[in-house]
């Protein structure tokens, strides 16, 4: 083992240490283009404790610490242009296009980068002079991105694509919702984003490829979704002749898009539900019945960031009671 390691250190992006799992032949000069031959695979080491088994450049596997799991697309560009239109009142299709091409390029990059794309890039950039490097202000390309990406720190974006500063030391007071196994980049993301007041999305590449987005929105459901199965539940409730399979099928619902629940929805819930869960006692006080927890709004649920407009087809959520 003390061999392979110290044979393992001198390798690099162009000399690799040829091995068949059981001997190791030596350091070679791999010749990436032909490594797609079906017993040919590629194990990179991506960071501390993390790497990946790849076969024909794509890869297959992915560990960190010893917990081995399957790759994720690394960008979903459909997302991202959800979240940009929700974050960035009034930008355009031709705008999310340039941003989402940046992204693409800087996830192509062998090495770790942060885009950071701020309403307030201009004041951001003055109020961070000291801390980046500043540029006049002009359209950034994914060609030239390329060419900047290696340096430290964040690109300063616009929502419109401009670049406003390279190298952007980020600032920000410690957050709550920090993860040190993410890395310096990630945790600098989130106290940066977490702190301003301006609309804001910090996107961090990995040296291993993973992307991050910060914030990480969650997915829009039309509010309908909530409030024709809280109707349901009251109309359940009304006809005093509860069926259980219906009423636990709305709740898991519930459980399961607590998230998304305003005040107003709570208040109704913990009322139907409590009064459903009594009938239940009542009716048949030697039968179990599940204990749910009180439903509470959540801190970062926004109706204007996690609500869209209702569906025109009919809602299928109904209940007869």
């Amino acid at each position: 083992h003390g061999h392979a390691r110290k044979l393992l250190e001198l390798t690099s992006t162009s000399l690799s240490m040829h091995t068949d799992a059981d001997r190791i032949y030596g350091l070679v000069h791999a010749d990436r283009s032909r490594l797609d031959g079906e017993d040919i695979f590629e194990v990179q080491i991506t960071g501390h404790h993390h790497w990946e088994l790849r076969h024909a450049g794509r890869p297959l596997m992915r560990v960190q610490y010893g917990q081995p799991a399957l790759p994720k697309t690394r960008i979903d560009s459909n997302k991202l242009r959800i979240d940009l239109v929700r974050l960035f009142e009034g930008i355009s299709n031709e705008h999310c296009d340039c941003l989402i091409s940046l992204v693409e390029a800087a996830v192509e990059e062998s090495h770790g980068t942060m885009l950071v794309i701020s309403a307030d890039a201009a004041e951001e950039a003055l109020r961070l002079s000291a801390q980046c490097i500043p540029v006049k202000p002009r359209p950034m390309t994914a060609d030239l991105l390329r060419h900047l990406t290696p340096i430290d720190g964040a690109v300063l974006l616009s929502p419109d694509g401009r670049c406003f500063a390279i190298g952007t030391i980020l600032d920000g007071i410690a957050s709550a919702n920090g993860d040190p196994s993410r890395g310096a980049r990630y945790n600098s993301a989130m106290r940066y984003v977490e702190s301003t007041d301006a609309a804001c999305l910090a996107v961090v590449v990995s040296e291993d490829g993973r992307v991050d987005y910060v914030p990480d929105l969650r997915m829009p459901i039309p509010r309908t979704e909530v409030e024709v199965r809280l109707d349901s539940l009251e109309r359940l409730r009304d006809s005093r002749r509860v069926r259980r399979r219906v009423y636990y099928q709305i709740i898991s619902w519930f459980d399961a898009h607590r998230f998304y629940l305003l005040r107003e929805h709570c208040d109704r819930l913990n009322d139907v539900v409590s009064e459903i869960e009594a009938m239940f006692e009542n009716n048949d006080p030697h039968t179990l019945t599940n204990v749910h927890a009180p439903y509470t709004p959540h801190p970062q649920m926004d109706a204007e960031l996690y609500y869209v407009q209702a569906p025109t087809a009919s809602p299928t959520a109904t209940v007869q009671a």
